[in-house]
């Protein structure tokens, strides 16, 4: 495998996940419309015949909108940096995004930016655009964890955490806050790193302020067999992490991943509705996954 072909491999492995709570088809349609280039490509649906989830690529990062959502609504806590190359292509993300959304930082000319908003749109899913050089990030979509309320000033101990449990990672650098602006320079203004091959951000809140971590939005971690789906689920659970369910889990830091096994997908979408119904319900009684105990079914 060439050098290309293996970053865009483990590129593949990581998902962003948005949960809503029946707006999973509307939001598909609103993304693939506004993002480009972008694409649908699976949709699973339930046994009445509407959309359970469904997988999309924006600007080449892989998303997936799923259904189902009763516990938490979304907020910047994981929020989606987009590198934007000519302010043509920002305002038009931009005034797309805007519609019945909310302004968080408005558009306008900052240190770090001659032509930066960051904004929350209709559904609450928050994006941040800025005219940057792509080189710079290496990919239009970054995700970006935002740490603030009881998890302010631990940005650099997160991302260590993380770079100390993911392969192919390496740290790209780190910016602190001075004592003149007031804050700990242990805090984070900007912090970023590849995991699996993809970048991403991390930065401290600059302002007292509470967007907990919650289930709205989760990383999902491609695993090529059930030796690393055991990995990853045991190393993110360190220090104080919680297992969820259907391969949920939370780390220390209150972050949702979703640790999914290879060949999970075909195993609950295949053809034989029997073994489906069966297999659907062994996943409904695990936690962490087990794609062989799936694949006896």
């Amino acid at each position: 495998m060439n050098k290309s072909n293996k970053t865009q491999a483990m590129q593949d492995r990581i998902t962003h996940c948005l949960w809503f709570s029946k707006e999973a088809e509307e939001a598909m349609n609103y993304y693939t419309s506004i993002f480009s280039p972008s694409k649908k490509k699976t949709v699973d649906y339930t046994n009445e015949g509407k959309v359970m989830s469904a997988d999309i690529e924006l600007m080449q990062a892989k998303f997936v909108t799923l259904n189902g959502n009763s516990m938490s609504t979304f907020n910047p806590s994981i929020n989606f940096f987009v590198c934007c190359e000519s302010k043509e292509e920002l305002d038009q993300l931009y005034a797309n995004l805007v519609k019945d959304g909310e302004v968080m930082m408005p558009l306008d000319s900052y240190d770090w930016s001659d032509y930066y908003v960051w904004l929350n749109d209709k559904y609450g899913v928050s994006w941040q655009l800025m005219k940057d050089d792509l080189k710079n990030v290496g990919q239009k979509i970054t995700p970006l964890f935002f740490f603030s309320g009881k998890q302010r000033g631990k940005a650099k101990e997160a991302m260590d955490f993380y770079l100390s449990i993911f392969s192919e990672s390496k740290s790209e650098g780190a910016m602190f806050y001075s004592k003149e602006e007031g804050l700990p320079e242990t805090y984070v203004k900007h912090a970023q790193a590849k995991l699996l091959g993809h970048t991403f951000m991390f930065m401290d809140s600059g302002v007292e302020n509470d967007f907990p971590f919650n289930e709205s939005v989760s990383i999902m971690i491609h695993t090529k067999d059930q030796a690393e789906t055991d990995y990853y689920w045991e190393k993110l659970l360190q220090n104080g992490g919680e297992e969820m369910m259907c391969g949920w889990l939370k780390d220390q830091y209150d972050v949702c991943w979703q640790v999914i096994p290879d060949g999970f997908r075909e195993i609950l979408t295949q053809a034989d509705e029997t073994k489906r119904e069966k297999a659907m319900q062994a996943m409904m009684q695990m936690k962490k996954l087990d794609i062989n105990q799936l694949n006896k079914i």
